[in-house]
């Protein structure tokens, strides 16, 4: 709550919820950020070469994620963990070994709505690094079919 802020109110940025503070501070985490999701496409800018992705809920998906070093912007220490959120929301962690596998099995998205996946890398030197948001609907029955020409993915129970 505001009243509870220590620092000047006035100087703060002020987000509705966690929610919204976690998607947003993923979409504008650095440009070339080396942690990337894969898969599912989600919908990244409004464009027709931009799947869109629906998943009904309670369906399982896979959330696979990219790490690189080929930009020179992963940290040089060793990963530890990879965190995949929606929002605030924490979805699952791979960490030690796992976390090299880089692929979240059987994710399952119960509530119908915009999902801004993140994935979120945890270095042991206390760096971490944020993918850009995917944003996946999910949709309480049967995927709709595109009528503006946009490509629809539909993964369904």
């Amino acid at each position: 709550m505001a009243t509870e802020y220590p620092g000047d109110p006035s100087a703060a940025s002020w987000m509705i919820d966690a929610f919204v503070a976690h998607a947003w501070q993923a979409f504008v985490a650095h440009r070339q950020t080396p942690v990337r999701i894969v898969s599912p496409q989600g919908h990244r800018h409004p464009a027709p070469e931009n799947p869109m992705t629906f998943v009904e809920e309670g369906a399982a998906v896979d959330v696979q994620v990219e790490i690189t070093n080929s930009i020179g912007t992963a940290p040089k220490a060793a990963l530890t963990s990879v965190v995949l959120r929606s929002g605030d929301l924490q979805l699952g962690e791979l960490a030690g070994a796992d976390a090299e596998a880089l692929t979240f099995r059987g994710v399952v998205l119960s509530v119908a709505g915009a999902h801004p996946l993140i994935a979120e890398a945890n270095y042991d030197d206390g760096q971490r690094r944020l993918s850009h948001p995917v944003t996946v609907q999910v949709v309480r029955a049967g995927c709709p079919s595109p009528e503006s020409g946009y490509q629809v993915v539909c993964v369904a129970r």
